[in-house]
């Protein structure tokens, strides 16, 4: 039976020598292999359709450039009838609401945080689930109180429709404005009437 092994070996060898000189001298091309996805951006033909906006409490760098609390946000950006997100070209707006309202206007936010293209793809990144822009929003009021706040995202594209994102509610903890405590039974004076 050994003496079956040792051909067969030998015919293998000489056929994996043959098969290689007759393949030429090529080489896989590694480095044009795109090892990450790639860069997805919607166009006008196929434009974004739906975002996704992924907001919590969060601290860092406010408008005045030193730290203050506010909101860190992950947006998503989807196309028709596609899974996965793809970048954006376009303007974002994220305005912010609050409890309190804009005394001028209430149904207007009580500031709009405005990104032109070139500004919003600094925010860029790849995530888990495919491209995807994290940004953090300042909230604009000064103190440290308790507010529940929304964020609604707006992208405007080229020759496309304007889409908006669903409003998101953000609880910032702080402290909580003090109460004026009534009892619950409020007091009554008795009075005594005699019976003659």
């Amino acid at each position: 039976m050994n003496h079956l092994i040792v051909p067969v070996r030998i015919f293998v060898l000489l056929m994996l020598c043959a098969s290689t000189s007759l393949t030429g001298c090529t080489t896989l091309a590694l480095s044009h292999w795109n090892w990450k996805s790639d860069h997805k951006y919607a166009t006008a033909k196929k434009p974004a359709f739906e975002i996704v906006a992924l907001w919590e409490a969060a601290e860092g760098k406010g408008v005045d450039g030193k730290p203050t609390r506010g909101f860190a946000g992950q947006l998503l950006f989807f196309q028709h009838n596609n899974t996965s997100p793809v970048y954006v070209k376009g303007e974002v707006y994220v305005d912010l609401y609050d409890e309190q309202g804009n005394l001028v206007a209430p149904n207007k936010p009580i500031h709009q945080y405005k990104f032109d293209s070139g500004a919003w793809q600094v925010h860029a990144v790849e995530s888990t689930l495919g491209p995807a822009y994290q940004v953090f929003i300042p909230y604009v009021r000064k103190g440290r109180d308790q507010v529940e706040c929304a964020l609604r995202v707006k992208l405007v594209q080229k020759d496309a429709p304007e889409i908006y994102s669903r409003m998101i509610s953000v609880k910032l903890d702080g402290n909580t404005p003090e109460s004026k405590e009534e009892p619950l039974v409020q007091s009554t004076q008795k009075t005594v009437i005699e019976q003659p």
